[in-house]
Parts: C-alpha cells; structure tokens; sequence
C-alpha cells in the first residue's frame, strides 16, 4: 500500500499495486466463503490459491491489452506470498499465542 500510495503520479504502477493490496486484504473473505473445517491444513494455501487467481486474472488481462506484464505485479505477487506464509507462522509463534490468550480472557 505505501509503494501504491508513492507511486500515485504513475497511474499504471499505482493502479496495480493498489489492487495488489486489495488482493492482500481480501484473505479472510475467502476463510469466511471457503469450507475451511472440510480443508484442513490446507485451507491457508487455499485462500493464498483464491488470491493469486485474482491477480491471475489481472495478468491476463495485461497480457491481451499491452502484450507483456506490469513489474508491479511481481511486486505485489511476492508481498501477498510472503504474507501468505508469515501469518500462519507468526500465529502459531509463542508471543501471539499468548497475546491471543491474554485478548481472549
């Protein structure tokens, strides 16, 4: 969101890198309309899988109106793989779990 918010007076990074962020934000959408108890594990993969689909779909379209992609969707791929990685790890880490106990009671 802030490389969008830089980038603002080059409307094509910014455009694509604010659908990006929005790309990064939509994954809980996807936990509430995804059968996660029936997925298991695999359900964070899942909604990274639902996210990259998004931007799949904005790559194709770059690829039929100017015939190559926009760096700022590699950009924006990475951070939302990234993201998709580090949260799971980072909830199940000690200091969350004890923030999450201490939230809850």
């Amino acid at each position: 969101l802030v490389l969008a918010i830089r980038a603002r007076r080059r409307s094509d990074w910014h455009k694509r890198l604010m659908l990006c962020a929005m790309v990064a934000i939509i994954g809980p959408a996807f936990g509430r309309i995804l059968p996660m108890p029936l997925l298991g594990s695999m359900g964070g993969l899942a909604v990274l899988f639902g996210q990259m689909a998004f931007l799949l779909v904005a790559i194709g379209h770059d690829i039929l109106t100017r015939r190559r992609i926009h760096p700022a969707y590699g950009i924006g791929a990475a951070v939302i793989i990234v993201e998709g990685m580090a949260v799971p790890l980072l909830a199940a880490s000690a200091p969350f779990v004890a923030l999450a106990a201490a939230l809850a009671g």
